[in-house]
């Protein structure tokens, strides 16, 4: 998640266009997959996997664009939890 909204935030700063970013490469996947969750499918092997990686930046953009931005994805990355307890840490200090 965090790597896709970094790459979201400075698309622009990175000389990156629309049909390059990571929204235009899940837009399939975020317009279609709600029902399946953050991490049903993981792993490489299975097709579903890019529905998992859309749900998450989904969410994630959602959050950051709501909740504090910049300061939020850094405070996610750098607190002492992982997953899910990063980011609920993380929305509960902003």
């Amino acid at each position: 998640m965090l790597s896709m909204l970094v790459e979201d935030f400075f698309k622009e700063d990175l000389g990156l266009d629309y049909s390059y970013s990571v929204h235009k490469r899940l837009e399939t996947f975020v317009s279609g997959s709600y029902t399946y969750g953050f991490g049903r499918f993981w792993s490489n092997e299975d097709s579903n996997v890019n529905l998992c990686y859309a749900n998450a930046y989904a969410f994630g953009a959602y959050l950051a664009r709501n909740f504090g931005g910049a300061e939020l994805i850094h405070e996610i990355a750098t607190n002492e939890y992982s997953n899910e307890e990063s980011v609920v840490a993380a929305v509960n200090k902003i």
